[in-house]
């Protein structure tokens, strides 16, 4: 077999720079970019003339600049960079959230990288960062489970109705901590309907940490993704111990 017919060419290899859907680079220890694929023009607006007349420090978002120069530094030192996150300015002003791989050629003075845009992925985690502050503030207990009934999420109004902290409860199996051994029976039937009809609503039996008896008006809803999986399970409850006893 020829084994030297099937090595990429370096007309191949040109080829695979240029179409690369990631954004490739060689950098000087200088601190200017050598070359640069096409990628570069695509997500950050810059033409390549742009970018290579400048240190490429300038396009690094100011707060994130002295954590670049100490990945740079480790780089300079001959370390590898695996999964560096940083933020990288575009022509109309945006940044974009860059996600780099890099290793040093030290007797070359370069560095070889690749960087993929990661923003939509930090957009997503900054939502749900959000409504996880939204859901912190709600009065009412609410957490999430998985379809084995670990708990994946468990907000301020549910360490206060339980008395379990969030380090407590996540990873905790939901059936466990909150339900008697006598109200097993009902949690299976509801979780069965559940899973037909996609959302239940009625009252149940609790306790908390120090085994206090609760009732709460409960709302178990699914959760699937965007290909219609079933995700999760979100849970509210409303504490009404208190009203039903005085009824």
């Amino acid at each position: 077999m020829d084994i030297d017919r099937h090595r990429p060419t370096a007309a191949d290899r040109e080829r695979i720079f240029a179409l690369s859907l990631d954004m490739l680079c060689v950098a000087g220890l200088d601190g200017y970019f050598k070359r640069l694929n096409p990628a570069f023009e695509r997500i950050l607006g810059f033409s390549t003339e742009e970018l290579l007349a400048h240190p490429f420090i300038e396009f690094v978002h100011p707060d994130d600049r002295q954590a670049t120069l100490t990945e740079v530094s480790k780089l300079e030192g001959g370390q590898e960079t695996v999964a560096f996150e940083n933020r990288y300015r575009c022509q109309d002003g945006s940044y974009k959230w860059l996600l780099w791989t890099a290793t040093p050629d030290l007797d070359a003075n370069l560095l070889y990288a690749a960087a993929r845009d990661i923003t939509p992925r930090k957009q997503d985690e900054e939502k749900i960062r959000e409504q996880a502050a939204l859901l912190d503030v709600a009065t009412d207990a609410i957490l999430v489970r998985d379809l084995d009934d670990q708990i994946v999420f468990w907000n301020r109004g549910a360490t206060l109705l339980y008395g379990w902290s969030v380090a407590e409860a996540v990873g905790q199996n939901v059936r466990s901590l909150l339900y008697s051994q006598a109200t097993q029976p009902k949690f299976a039937e509801i979780q069965a309907y559940l899973l037909d009809q996609g959302e239940w609503r009625g009252t149940l039996q609790q306790i908390t940490k120090d085994q206090k008896k609760l009732t709460v008006s409960s709302r178990w809803t699914l959760v699937k993704s965007d290909d219609g999986q079933i995700r999760s399970i979100l849970v509210v409850n409303t504490d009404i111990t208190e009203k039903e006893r005085l009824e």
